[in-house]
């Protein structure tokens, strides 16, 4: 669930948001469970900056019953930046494999425009296509997902849709992040 647009899950009688509000990429929570090498897959290109989030006095207002999201709101765009630069580095170092989309394609959270989704995923395809040979030299695992990634064209989305969001879910626009309790204190 998505603060403002959506109530929050409630699970065992707590209150759970979407875990990119606090953690946008995951990468530390990944190395914590023991991972020595991650693919991090982030949906936009590799300069994007985040900027601080509008609307302040909305959010603040919806969301008053939970100050802990408040506050994951308000440093939103500080938590992606550190988050983005650790990324970068464990990159350098040769644990972590980053596909970005190679272009700006300017598509919002709550797009629903079909043309450009499918732009976004003829990109991821394309990126993938450029990068594959690499990826599968960092990460032997990955040549079983091979075949149905590069034999994939837009008019297989659905088809393929089963298998690509593990992969590459910048195509969709969708992410997919732990939960992050809604703690009241």
């Amino acid at each position: 669930a998505i603060p403002v647009a959506c109530r929050p899950v409630e699970i065992d009688g707590v209150a759970y948001y979407d875990g990119g509000i606090a953690d946008a990429i995951p990468v530390e929570h990944t190395l914590e469970e023991g991972c020595d090498k991650v693919i991090v897959i982030l949906s936009k290109p590799r300069d994007y900056v985040r900027k601080p989030q509008g609307m302040r006095p909305v959010y603040s207002r919806v969301c008053r019953r939970y100050p802990k999201i408040v506050e994951a709101i308000d440093q939103r765009h500080i938590t992606y930046t550190k988050t983005q630069k650790k990324v970068f580095e464990l990159e350098k170092e040769g644990k972590a494999f980053v596909f970005a989309p190679s272009q700006h394609i300017k598509v919002g959270t709550y797009s629903m425009n079909e043309e450009t989704e499918r732009e976004l995923y003829d990109l991821g395809l394309q990126d993938y296509s450029k990068m594959k040979e690499q990826l599968q030299a960092f990460s032997p695992v990955i040549s079983r997902w091979r075949q149905c990634i590069s034999s994939a064209t837009s008019e297989d989305a659905p088809k393929a849709s089963a298998f690509l969001p593990s992969m590459a879910p910048w195509i969709y626009s969708f992410r997919s992040h732990a939960s992050f309790r809604t703690e009241k204190s």
